[in-house]
């Protein structure tokens, strides 16, 4: 598949690559940098068959990446126009969890060692409480859009439906998402903020977890009817029980009973607050990224990101 619109000038630094996939909101491509040779992702939004929603969509998301700056976030590099669509080109990442999590269950359904499924939660919750920090609900959290790096740290990414809560509009609405991952509240049509995406991630940390879906059917009303009223089944896996709390917590069908990320983080995550993920770290772009690639990215194996007791 090749680039439907090649009109953009600064389309001229890139050398385009292979097609990456088509999600809900743009088509990807890996792309080169010509002069550095460094690779990021070209994601296309086409203009010219989608409504002004979508296009408010687009500017959204622009807008939001380019305001964060998180270390398990997927980063922003630069956005352009061309004559029919908008382009945002960002971090490039080796795979996603939803390909991880395949390659698992063909190499026989052995759940992930527990150290990197505590490593993984703690620097996903990281990324979470942070986008919750800012009113920006990302409504679309599930293993395609969780990318992992060379080194297998894991990113938040794929913006293009988030919402920013505002003082005059402290929930969101629309049916947006995808059906495994949506929340009680958002299948009943009711507003959802936060804690609709506290749900979510629980679907994921199920899912990394057990290998499977917590909930799962084969058409939308009988998905939606398991959601509402299905308890969650046991792991099974011989994990410890902990693992199994936390994610019940985050299942929890009423919205008002859902930890949030911060929760987590604080009561049940031993977060090393030296570890850039950390919500309490601030540093400047530059020190962040030297702190990120540097001796402290082996907290989990040396200083251990860790379950607190059960008592």
């Amino acid at each position: 598949m090749q680039l439907r619109d090649t009109s953009a000038p600064e389309l001229a630094r890139y050398i385009i690559g292979e097609y990456l996939g088509e999600g809900s909101t743009g088509t990807a491509f890996k792309v080169t940098d010509a002069v550095t040779g460094k690779h990021y992702v070209l994601k296309q939004i086409s203009l010219e068959s989608i409504g002004d929603e979508e296009k408010l969509r687009a500017k959204k998301e622009i807008l939001v990446m380019n305001g964060v700056d998180h270390p398990n976030i997927v980063r922003f590099r630069e956005s352009f126009s061309g004559t029919n669509s908008v382009n945002i080109v960002m971090e490039h990442c080796a795979s996603t969890l939803e390909e991880l999590i395949g390659r698992q269950q063909a190499e026989g359904g052995q759940p992930f060692p527990e150290d990197i499924i505590i490593e993984w939660m703690a620097e996903l919750l990281c990324a979470l409480a942070y986008l919750h920090s800012r009113s920006i609900v990302h409504r679309d959290l599930k293993t395609s859009n969780i990318f992992l790096t060379e080194k297998n740290h894991v990113k938040l990414g794929d913006f293009g439906v988030c919402t920013v809560l505002t003082s005059t509009s402290v929930a969101a609405h629309s049916m947006i998402g995808t059906p495994l991952y949506f929340s009680p509240e958002v299948c009943e049509g009711e507003d959802y903020d936060q804690r609709s995406d506290m749900w979510s991630l629980g679907v994921v940390f199920y899912e990394m977890c057990t290998l499977r879906h917590p909930f799962e059917a084969q058409h939308l009303p009988g998905l939606i009817q398991q959601i509402l009223t299905k308890a969650v089944t046991p792991f099974n896996t011989g994990l410890d029980a902990r693992f199994e709390a936390i994610v019940r917590g985050m299942l929890n069908k009423d919205p008002r009973d859902r930890p949030t990320a911060q929760d987590l983080i604080d009561n049940h995550l031993v977060v090393p607050v030296s570890h850039p993920s950390h919500p309490s770290q601030k540093p400047s772009r530059g020190r962040l990224i030297q702190q990120y690639y540097g001796p402290e990215l082996a907290f989990s194996r040396e200083r251990g990101t860790r379950l607190p007791p059960l008592d």
